[in-house]
């Protein structure tokens, strides 16, 4: 498998899936994973974090703002270093969910995939995220 050294996908995933210290069983479990979708569906192993990213991002938050003791539902930009993030939270959110007795590297290559085919468990949370930015938008200018 190749990475490129400046992936910051890789890096903030490997980040988030470091338990006590241990990076190289985090890098062992990201690799492994990335490995079995290269080989068993024909997807280059450089492209696999891109693809689910892209699926996965948004660019746009809803965030809660208190103005004056009214509370307001307010759309917020997303920085690069927060999609990483909340990207990286998505992976381990899918190791941690499944509650199945395999290996780690196992449950991140099903979860990895079924966003790769556009059947995840939070698939929808991009288009739910879009209504409500549809829905508060008048209240964008509270973003001072």
């Amino acid at each position: 498998m190749r990475i490129k050294k400046n992936n910051c996908l890789y890096y903030s995933a490997i980040g988030l899936l470091t338990k006590r210290g241990e990076k190289l069983k985090a890098k062992r479990i990201l690799h492994n994973s990335i490995d079995i979708l290269s080989k068993e569906y024909g997807i280059h192993s450089s492209n696999i974090l891109l693809d689910i990213s892209k699926k996965l991002s948004r660019a746009v938050e809803i965030r809660k703002l208190t103005v004056k003791k009214s509370t307001y539902f307010v759309p917020f930009p997303l920085k690069s270093s927060r999609r990483r993030f909340l990207f990286s939270k998505e992976l381990y959110f899918g190791i941690k969910s499944n509650s199945e007795r395999v290996s780690a590297s196992n449950k991140l290559t099903d979860y990895m995939l079924s966003y790769l085919l556009k059947k995840g468990v939070n698939f929808n949370k991009k288009t739910e995220t879009v209504a409500e930015i549809l829905k508060y938008r008048s209240n964008t200018h509270y973003r001072w």
